[in-house]
């Protein structure tokens, strides 16, 4: 079965989702596409409390969001009775409130967006003090590669003790990237600032997807024709929002539309090799 978002989507608050799709603010594309195509949008989409569930070719997703990404450096989750439970007091609220409990629950399939979410990393103002080596500029300090790649997979610590607790009590799931670096970042503002989100942002993608790969996890990635010729998220797939600071982080409806494609079709897969 293949999903093209063509058939017209449902809100099916009784139906059995076939996945659990939760993460950290940039499921805002998904939600801004559900919403859209349902006819009934909420500004207050985040923090409405609401169950939020869409079917689209007879695939039901789930939306569950954690909260701010900005936890992800830190361990947010642990193991408790065999079962994986958030620590974080706003994640663990916000989750129990859309989910029904602290608990991710291993009777269910799971879709996590919690990786690659790397404008935290080439937003950093050390990258005004230091550069990578190929990138390294009169007063900036040079980093070694070595150097460069500790500081990436520090930044999602959290995540991957949270992925590795998940394998350990058998809890299936597949991890979903946030989008490419946008151009109106105001890192970006530079040719500098662009070849250094640019390099940021693939590297951490290449680390992933060795890690995930050593551990046979499935990662979505943003498809391909969301990514301009330079692999940035393309200008009309930008979400914009009325009140300030600009965002210039996330993908609109239109981006969220093309993601939540191609994650039915892998739940389709699953769905069908069970």
């Amino acid at each position: 079965m293949t999903s093209s978002l063509a058939s017209t989507p449902t809100e099916s608050p009784t139906a059995t989702p076939d996945a659990w799709i939760a993460g950290n603010s940039h499921l805002i594309s998904m939600l801004l596409a559900r919403e859209g195509s349902l006819g009934a949008p909420r500004k207050n989409w985040v923090g409405d409390g609401e169950e939020k569930r869409w079917t689209v070719d007879d695939t039901t997703l789930a939306f569950a969001r954690f909260g701010s990404g900005k936890i992800e450096t830190e361990v947010f989750s642990k193991v408790v009775d065999g079962k994986v439970t958030l620590i974080d007091p706003a994640y663990r609220k916000q989750f129990r409130k859309l989910s029904g409990t602290p608990f991710v629950s291993p009777e269910h399939l799971w879709g996590f967006c919690n990786i690659n979410n790397n404008s935290r990393n080439f937003r950093r103002p050390m990258w005004q003090k230091y550069a990578p080596t190929h990138l390294a500029h009169p007063g900036a300090s040079p980093l070694s590669y070595d150097a460069v790649r500790a500081i990436v997979e520090h930044d999602h610590h959290g995540v991957r003790v949270f992925f590795e607790q998940l394998k350990k009590v058998g809890v299936e799931f597949f991890a979903i990237s946030a989008p490419p670096p946008r151009r109106d970042h105001p890192t970006a503002r530079t040719q500098y600032g662009r070849d250094l989100a640019l390099y940021l942002d693939t590297l951490s993608r290449d680390i992933w997807h060795e890690w995930l790969g050593e551990r046979g996890i499935t990662v979505i990635e943003p498809p391909a024709r969301t990514v301009d010729e330079d692999g940035f998220l393309r200008e009309e797939l930008y979400h914009v929002r009325d009140t300030l600071p600009p965002d210039v982080s996330h993908g609109n409806a239109a981006y969220g539309r093309m993601l939540v494609t191609e994650i039915t079709q892998h739940v389709n897969t699953v769905r069908k090799a069970a």
